[in-house]
């Protein structure tokens, strides 16, 4: 009997008193530690690392690591605190202490265990399958980190690794993910998202065809501040050498009341617009323009002012209304200039209203001029995990209805434009992704004005960014649908040449066409006998970034491939 109680006293013993392994030892795959909240680990200066970072599975690691401009993959264990400045924090094993993400994800894969808070700073925490923190999770902002005291453990962990030191060249560097409809992370805005978002781009050189170089930037911009609701001031201009105009914005966004989720603002702007962003980033056409003498946009001046109410409950959603009253003007092409475009000259700048095979019968025409007043109800929908190098899961809405007032030369009227697009994202192992995007839309005006609906507020598709493999803006009307699906091998070091190469294969289905006069604005959004293309894609340096692309039509008469380079893919 009194060895039986020795035996169960030796057995308590050894359950309660945690056994480390000794250095140079490798925990095996069900030698993981769960540690009591908070534990304290003995803080020596942290091993600071440059770039990508993995601890490997079989690694133990009793240390604090801060690692820069690089992603850290914690396959093994560590015991200490994390600081990852500019990347994400990937933890598919165990940390043993605090985990903080500086412009970045924290990422706890299926049976990664974070045994401690877990924080993000302008990022977010994802938990992904049966993936763990026994602490908190925080996501907050730079203005957030500010406010914090000395007693705060993560903002003391990350003054003390001093990664935010040269914070303002490091914000340029880092590629923000804030995505908006459109993407409007890119540093031109159109205008109603200027109004909607309170954000100036952050300047810069622009080139096109009806401007030419345009010099333009951010001229003052004070910060929100949620907690005590003050005002935030912004402006900026912008001017074009080559048509010698001036574009201008002005703006004042506020919070209601301190620390509430109603946000209010008004502007005035004068500026270049185009309907053609969701094509193609604005970026990614002032290069094509520049280089090689195409330019995808067409383009319309608008002037004008509006304000905007935003309601935002949780940080995946936000609905609200903006009003807006302006003048939309036509532009002319000034400059025919490329690096590289030889010969060729740039297209003028109308509008595709009636496509032909033979070029020589193609029909074109300019903007409508007119007086616009508009009301614009949105909601934004995000409910996704996303990595630094291709999606994670889950759903990203948007969807608008534009009611306008029209007056022209021609008369006034009204019409109405809905427009919703739903992506939707998916991995299905750690080198492999399906990404959907519906996008759709529709336009109804006042019986007997069918034909008066400005031709730049039409909807086209065809050729790059929408329906490719057919001519650029071959299909036209007031109703759209477009569907496309992709299936991604790679783009998470997945080769030892590559680190993130991902190869594509992609099909699109779309049609655009003129719907009854009589038939209801949300009837016949269903679609009808579409066109279809499939294609491949290569993308050497990340899924979202510079690619090539082939595509094949499948139901016009010539089915040979077009091919595509894209400088930053956006889906």
């Amino acid at each position: 009997m009194n060895y039986t109680r020795m035996a169960m006293t030796v057995l308590a013993v050894a359950l309660v008193i945690p056994v480390h392994p000794a250095a140079g030892n490798t925990p095996t795959e069900n030698s993981r530690r769960v540690l009591p909240a908070g534990t304290e680990v003995e803080r020596q200066e942290p091993r600071r690392i440059e770039g990508d970072y993995t601890i490997g599975r079989n690694e133990f690691i009793e240390e604090d690591l801060v690692v820069e401009r690089g992603n850290l993959t914690v396959d093994g264990e560590i015991r200490g605190t994390i600081v990852v400045a500019y990347g994400d924090a990937i933890i598919r094993g165990t940390v043993d202490g605090l985990v903080v993400v500086v412009h970045g994800d924290v990422i706890v894969m299926d049976e990664g265990l974070v045994q401690g808070d877990a924080v993000s700073i302008e990022g977010s925490v994802n938990l992904r399958g049966s993936g763990v923190v026994t602490g908190s999770n925080v996501t907050t902002t730079r203005e957030g980190l500010r406010r914090q005291g000395r007693s705060v453990e993560w903002a003391r962990a990350v003054r003390m690794a001093r990664v935010l030191d040269d914070e303002t060249v490091e914000e340029d560097r880092w590629d923000r993910r804030d995505r908006d409809f459109n993407r409007d992370y890119y540093r031109r805005y159109t205008h109603h998202n200027f109004l909607e978002t309170g954000r100036f781009p952050l300047g810069g050189l622009v080139y096109n065809r009806v401007d030419g170089l345009t010099l333009q930037g951010e001229i003052f911009n004070n910060s929100f501040d949620w907690d005590s609701a003050s005002s935030s001031f912004y402006g900026g201009a912008g001017y074009g050498f080559k048509s010698k105009r001036l574009y201008y914005r002005l703006g004042l966004n506020r919070f209601w009341l301190p620390r509430t989720p109603i946000e209010i603002g008004i502007g005035a702007y004068k500026q270049l617009e185009s309907e053609d962003t969701w094509y193609i980033n604005p970026n990614e056409n002032d290069f094509h323009a520049f280089f090689v003498n195409y330019d995808w946009y067409d383009y319309y001046q608008v002037e004008g002012f509006g304000g905007l109410v935003r309601f935002s409950p949780q940080r995946w959603v936000s609905l609200g209304a903006r009003y807006v009253q302006e003048t939309e003007s036509v532009v002319e092409k000034t400059t025919d200039w490329s690096l590289f475009g030889g010969e060729r000259h740039f297209r003028e700048n109308e509008w595709l209203t009636t496509w032909d095979p033979d070029p020589d019968f193609r029909v074109y025409n300019p903007a409508d001029e007119g007086d616009l007043k508009r009301w614009i109800y949105f909601l934004h929908v995000d409910v996704t995990s996303w990595g630094r190098s291709r999606p994670g899961k889950g759903l990203i809405l948007d969807a608008s209805l534009e009611q306008v007032e029209h007056e022209s030369v021609g008369g006034a009227f009204n019409y109405e434009r809905l427009q919703a697009q739903l992506q939707a994202y998916l991995s299905l192992s750690r080198i492999d992704h399906i990404a959907l995007r519906v996008r759709m839309g529709s336009t109804k005006a006042d019986d007997g004005f069918e034909d008066m609906i400005p031709i730049q507020h039409r909807y086209y598709l065809g050729g790059l960014g929408s329906l490719r493999g057919y001519a650029f803006k071959q299909f036209t009307g007031n109703r759209f649908f477009l569907a496309t699906a992709e299936y991604t091998l790679g783009a998470d070091s997945w080769t030892p040449f590559f680190s993130d190469l991902a190869l594509t294969v992609f099909f699109d289905y779309g049609l655009a066409w003129d719907a009854d006069p009589m038939t209801d604005l949300y009837d016949e959004l269903y679609p009808e006998k579409g066109n279809r293309a499939v294609g491949v894609a290569i993308a050497p340096f990340g899924w979202d970034g510079f690619r090539f692309e082939a595509a094949r039509p499948l139901d016009a008469d010539d089915k040979e491939f077009t091919y595509y380079i894209r400088m930053e893919f956006d889906f």
